[in-house]
C-alpha cells in the first residue's frame, strides 16, 4: 500500500539517528568519563526515536496507529534535557569559576535528575493509562491530570536547564561557536518541552505527535528534536580535547595547583 506522510517521516527519523549513533558513540568514548552521561542519554534518545520510528512504520503496515509510539513522544522529552544538562555539566567542569564549587555543580544536576525522571513517570503512566480500552471516564480524567502534571515539571526542569546554560554561556565569555551550539540547543529543546504541555493540555487529535497533523509533527517534534542532538553533537564535537586544552588542576612550575576557571581560551577544533 502507497506510504503516508507521517510513514514517511518516520522512515526518514530511522535512517537518520541510525546514521548518527556511530558518531555519538565515537564522542563517548573521545570524551571519556566526564561527560559519560551526557553520550549515554543522548543515545537513549536516539534509540527511542528509532524505536518509535519502527513503531510508526509497523503500525502503517498493520493499518493502525502505534499507542505505544504515543507514549515513547512523551518519554522521549526526559532523555534529550538529561543529554543536554550531561553536555552543560562537563562544559561548566572546565569553564566554571573558581567560587562556583563542585559539590554545587553536582546538587543542580541532581536536581535536574530528580525533575526529570519524576516529569517523565508522570507523563508515561497518564499516556499508558489513556491507552487502556476499558478505561472509565475517571480514570482518564486522572491520567489526563498525570500527564499534564508531568509536562510542567518536564518544562520547569528544562526551566532550570536554560538557567544554568545562561550561567554557563556567561562564564565562557564572548560569544563564540561553542556558545552559539548550546544556545540553540537550549532554544529546540525548550520549544519540544513547551508543546508537550500544549499536547498535554489540550487533547484534541490535532496537536497528537502521533495522529495530528503532519505540520506539527514534522516541526514540533521531528524537527525541533533532530537539531536540538545536532547542535549537541556538533558541541560535542567542537570539545573533543577540551580536557586537553583545559586541563582542571595541571600543575604549574612552582609546583601550585592551577585554579579552576583559569583566564578562558576559545576551544578550538583539531
Amino acid at each position: 500500500m502507497p506510504l503516508d506522510n507521517t510513514t514517511d517521516l518516520s522512515i526518514a527519523e530511522l535512517a537518520i539517528y541510525v546514521t548518527l549513533i556511530p558518531p555519538t558513540i565515537w564522542l563517548f568514548f573521545k570524551h571519556g568519563r566526564r561527560a559519560s552521561l551526557a553520550y549515554i542519554y543522548l543515545l537513549i534518545f536516539q534509540t527511542l526515536r528509532i524505536v518509535a520510528a519502527g513503531l510508526q512504520i509497523n503500525a502503517h503496515r498493520q493499518h493502525k496507529t502505534s499507542t505505544t509510539g504515543s507514549i515513547l513522544d512523551a518519554v522521549g522529552l526526559s532523555p534529550l534535557l538529561l543529554a543536554f544538562s550531561g553536555f552543560l555539566y562537563e562544559v561548566g567542569h572546565y569553564y566554571s569559576p573558581p567560587a562556583q564549587k563542585p559539590r554545587r555543580m553536582l546538587l543542580e544536576e541532581i536536581l535536574v535528575h530528580f525533575g526529570a525522571y519524576t516529569g517523565i513517570a508522570l507523563a508515561a503512566v497518564g499516556g499508558s493509562k489513556l491507552t487502556e480500552s476499558t478505561a472509565s471516564p475517571s480514570s482518564i480524567n486522572s491520567a489526563h491530570h498525570l500527564q499534564e502534571g508531568g509536562s510542567v515539571l518536564l518544562l520547569l526542569t528544562w526551566v532550570g536547564i536554560a538557567y544554568l546554560c545562561v550561567r554557563l554561556c556567561r562564564n565562557m565569555g564572548g560569544f563564540g561557536f561553542l556558545t552559539v551550539l548550546l544556545l540553540l540547543a537550549r532554544l529546540f529543546i525548550g520549544i519540544r518541552a513547551v508543546y508537550s504541555v500544549v499536547y498535554a493540555f489540550d487533547h484534541s487529535a490535532s496537536v497528537n505527535p502521533i495522529t495530528g497533523k503532519f505540520a506539527i509533527k514534522l516541526i514540533l517534534v521531528f524537527l525541533v528534536q533532530l537539531l536540538a542532538v545536532m547542535a549537541l553533537l556538533a558541541a560535542g564535537f567542537l570539545t573533543r580535547n577540551i580536557a586537553k586544552e583545559r586541563p582542571v588542576g595541571r600543575r604549574t612550575r612552582a609546583g601550585d595547583v592551577e585554579e579552576q576557571g583559569a583566564p578562558l581560551r576559545p576551544v578550538t577544533a583539531k
